[in-house]
């Protein structure tokens, strides 16, 4: 009989601890995914910037949110197929802009270069990401700025 009660203990535990794991895994995924989104939304904010100001990169988050509405692609094109996104649907993956790009990046970090001629670096501050969505951008971001050199002045 004690064997069974502790069995039965056992076992509740244990599918109590699936369905717990089961909650914060679905809840991790969901905050992945907003970050994402968040996270890709500023890269392409940041493209657009970069295209209608002659290779120059936004020095701030007030002229990388002053891109509003964002459009739905750039005419910046790679000479390297696929070398950076030029529509928006290449960019989000199958995910959705972010509409209020301030507000959704108030849990990250943004660092900006004083002229414009490096990219911004947008960091997920401990946020979960999906898997390698930060590298694939900041090598967009690199691509798009070697290919449009800012020379900084003395």
């Amino acid at each position: 009989m004690i064997f069974l009660v502790i069995l039965v203990v056992f076992i509740l535990a244990w599918i109590g601890t699936a369905i717990f794991g089961y909650v914060v895994y679905g809840n991790v995924l969901k905050t992945a995914e907003r970050t994402d989104n968040a996270l890709r939304s500023l890269t392409w904010a940041a493209l657009v910037y970069a295209c209608e100001h002659e290779g120059r990169f936004p020095t701030s988050d007030v002229e990388l949110f002053a891109t509003q509405p964002l459009p739905d692609q750039i005419t910046c094109i790679p000479e390297v197929a696929g070398a950076w996104p030029t529509t928006l649907d290449e960019v989000l993956e199958g995910g959705q802009l972010v509409e209020d790009l301030k507000f959704s990046s108030r849990k990250l970090k943004l660092y900006f270069a004083s002229e414009g001629s490096l990219p911004p670096v947008f960091d997920a501050n401990g946020m979960p990401t999906q898997l390698n969505t930060i590298e694939t951008l900041k090598v967009w971001l690199g691509a798009f700025s070697e290919a449009h050199p800012i020379v900084s002045s003395p």
